[in-house]
């Protein structure tokens, strides 16, 4: 007996279960069911309406079943219900249910087939999202209506593969889900979407939710141009093969990091010359109550704070963003800025703020700190030429004229 559509009016879904229910010798809805959704028994439609309904409305079906084009021109829910023989991409939340899409909704709701990372994690996930679907335990009435949940992760991906391509080949929907954020970043589903490619059945994505998007944007790092790393691997000889090959990039890198390995991640970047000074942005439980960011100089700095552990430090999952390497100053030798040469600068800086001369401030901070003269005094022009526009540049074009000479004997 096949059930009668989901967009037919809820009166005559209710009616067709009373006239089943009494043909098959149960008793009918009791009147304060019907009563509390505005029904009554007189209000019922004969049995011939109903099945003449349920008659067209297979005869509608088996029509839009035909082809996916057909199915999208016959489609009456605004194009977001999931078409026959297609593969969806579903991001889920990563912490905060209120994250979930209104189209990713209305794909998990009227998909045939759900292929999950953990069945138990979706399964609860679909039973918070739909709970009128969930009276007759997690899923009852999902499964009652003929949609499944299959399990597809890591270890099973060779032989689940093949299955869910035939499913969508023969004009299943199936919609692909991790057990948080976006499938096939770092998660299963990269090698379906690859198969499918190669026999030509649609993929379709439906975008949510991705933790290395959200770090990446809220950590105050460069984001022009950036590199998904993922995971390091656990063994220490292949991460620090892997560290090995990232130091040779320039742009900003996004890791993925569980709880119990951050500290020592951490701890391997800070090995790597080229990686040890970058800044680090950590992000911890994203979109959740106890969301963190914390943001380092550098992986030493980062590493010392999560070794030294404590409550709350090392719990939830973790996003590493590092900053792409510091641009080298012009500080006449092309070499990498020392802290003592930083911390000159600043008070360089902020000496000329309070209307010190440049060569004052310069021969000052030099004495003090055992600086280069001539480097603070280049560092001090730039920052009256950056800070003063035109008329400053002007202003203190004589004095650069008049103690070029004396700098110039400096080392």
């Amino acid at each position: 007996m096949a059930g009668l559509p989901a967009f037919l009016p809820t009166a005559t879904r209710l009616a067709g279960r009373s006239l089943w229910w009494g043909h098959l010798g149960l008793r009918p809805p009791p009147r304060p069911f019907l009563a509390r959704r505005g029904l009554s028994p007189r209000a019922l439609p004969p049995r011939a309406a109903v099945a003449a309904s349920t008659s067209a409305s297979s005869s509608r079906r088996a029509a839009t079943a035909a082809t996916p084009a057909a199915a999208a021109a016959a489609d009456t829910s605004g194009g977001n219900a999931a078409l026959p023989g297609t593969i969806y991409l579903v991001a889920t939340p990563i912490g905060n249910m209120a994250d979930i899409t209104a189209r990713a909704l209305s794909i998990l709701d009227t998909v045939d087939v759900v292929a999950a990372e953990d069945t138990r994690r979706t399964g609860l996930l679909l039973a918070r999202l739909f709970p009128s679907n969930s009276t007759s335990g997690v899923g009852g009435d999902r499964r009652r209506r003929g949609q499944r949940l299959l399990s597809y992760h890591a270890h099973n991906t060779h032989a689940r593969t093949p299955h869910l391509l035939s499913l969508a080949q023969g004009g299943a929907s199936v919609a692909v889900v991790s057990d948080a954020g976006t499938p096939g970043v770092s998660d299963p589903g990269s090698e379906l979407v690859a198969a499918a490619v190669r026999a030509c059945v649609p993929v379709v994505p439906v975008p949510g939710a991705c933790a290395a998007v959200a770090a990446l944007i809220a950590s105050g790092l460069d984001t022009s141009s950036w590199t998904f790393v993922g995971f390091l691997p656990t063994r220490r000889s292949e991460r620090a093969k892997e560290l090995g090959r990232l130091a040779s990039l320039t742009s900003t890198l996004v890791l993925y990091e569980a709880p119990h390995r951050v500290a020592a991640s951490l701890a391997a970047i800070a090995e790597v010359p080229s990686l040890r000074d970058r800044q680090v942005a950590v992000a911890r439980e994203l979109t959740k109550v106890h969301e963190e960011f914390r943001l380092f100089a550098g992986a030493g700095a980062a590493a010392e704070h999560y070794c030294a552990g404590g409550p709350g430090v090392l719990k939830g999952e973790f996003v590493l963003v590092l900053g792409p390497p510091a641009k080298d100053p012009p500080s006449g030798k092309g070499t990498v800025v020392s802290i003592e040469e930083r911390q000159a600068r600043v008070m360089i800086e902020v000496l000329i703020s309070e209307g010190v001369p440049v060569s004052v401030a310069a021969r000052g901070v030099a004495a003090a700190t055992g600086v280069s003269r001539r480097a603070l005094y280049a560092h001090a022009v730039q920052v009256v030429k950056d800070t003063g526009g035109g008329a400053a540049t002007n202003g203190v074009s004589n004095e650069v004229e008049d103690a070029d000479r004396e700098h110039s004997v400096d080392v």
